[in-house]
């Protein structure tokens, strides 16, 4: 494998730099539009800025006239790659659902559709794939297609708080070994872990929850190690304010982050808006980077209200 990027939901700078495992990575902050998953993501996926991409539903869902991972067909980095001879592995992406063909495969982040969890659609998945890669799919949005406010009180009641961050961690490192036993043949990976995100908007960031999150961060690295790509590079899509705003809440914010093995890989990355085209270059293909317009901070403003309001009337925030 040339390159494996390796996506961690919400991990700040700060975090980052605690894990002994990633000591030997050049890491920096990451600017980022609006720290929301569904907009910050695709700005990463793609290199283009929220009011290009227009996703801005926090989800991915399409609510309000946001564009969709489906809308975008063809514009993600992934695609670029795939269009070059590249194959690609694709696994646990937040909000790029359903998955679609690619040259290559790609397993389901959340809000995963229990009908199409992956493609190829005869890649069988480990029976309990939508509770392991994101503990989101506890909620009730399986039967009505919302958030599913209820997920942080189903996972509660699962057991104690040691108990629920000793299975997030085995769901994890699982999820990561079944990435690599299927993408030894690939030349690009990208896996994608949201546990930071909703262990911090469950309990807040306690001392326990980050040395958990320390931990699962050092255990799917070195899991993730056994595919020896070149490179890796680790992303995030925003960070936390230790602010609380309700029990065990606290709330998004800038800037986000990204680390490399290499300083090379990531000169000149300084946005989320410069990722895809970090990648590209990567593979020798800076050429098929298509320029695109940062947003105006008004712009960016209505943007993150639109959003926010909707994160509201789900019990989100």
């Amino acid at each position: 494998m040339k390159l494996l990027v390796i996506g961690y939901d919400a991990v700040g700078a700060e975090l980052l730099r605690s894990v002994p495992a990633v000591k030997d990575f050049v890491v920096k902050d990451l600017d980022v539009e609006v720290p929301l998953s569904g907009p910050s993501w695709f700005s990463i996926y793609t290199g283009l800025s929220v009011v290009e991409h227009e996703v801005y539903d926090a989800l991915g869902y399409g609510d309000e006239g946001s564009k969709t991972y489906s809308d975008l067909g063809g514009r993600m980095v992934w695609d670029v790659l795939g269009k070059a001879g590249y194959t690609v592995a694709l696994c646990g992406l937040p909000c790029a659902v359903p998955p679609r063909e690619v040259r290559g495969f790609h397993a389901s982040g959340f809000p995963a559709d229990p009908l199409a969890l992956v493609w190829p659609p005869e890649l069988l998945l480990p029976a309990r794939w939508l509770k392991m890669v994101d503990l989101g799919h506890y909620g009730s949005y399986l039967v009505n297609r919302g958030w599913g406010a209820d997920w942080g009180q189903i996972v509660s009641n699962l057991g104690t708080v040691a108990d629920i961050l000793s299975m997030v961690r085995s769901d994890c490192v699982a999820v990561a070994e079944w990435f690599v036993e299927h993408s030894r043949q690939a030349d690009f990976g990208w896996i994608a872990f949201t546990f930071k995100d909703r262990l911090g908007h469950r309990w807040g960031l306690t001392n326990t929850v980050k040395g958990a999150c320390g931990v699962i961060i050092t255990e799917t690295l070195e899991m993730l190690r056994n595919l020896y790509p070149e490179d890796i590079m680790i992303v995030s899509d925003h960070s936390f304010r230790p602010v609380q705003k309700g029990i065990g809440v606290e709330g998004h914010t800038v800037p986000a982050v990204i680390a490399a093995t290499s300083d090379d890989l990531i000169e000149g990355v300084d946005s989320v808006l410069d990722v895809s085209s970090a990648i590209l270059r990567a593979f020798g293909m800076p050429h098929l980077v298509l320029p695109c317009t940062r947003a105006t901070p008004e712009e960016v403003a209505e943007a993150e209200s639109i959003m926010m309001k909707r994160l509201e009337g789900l019990g989100y925030v």
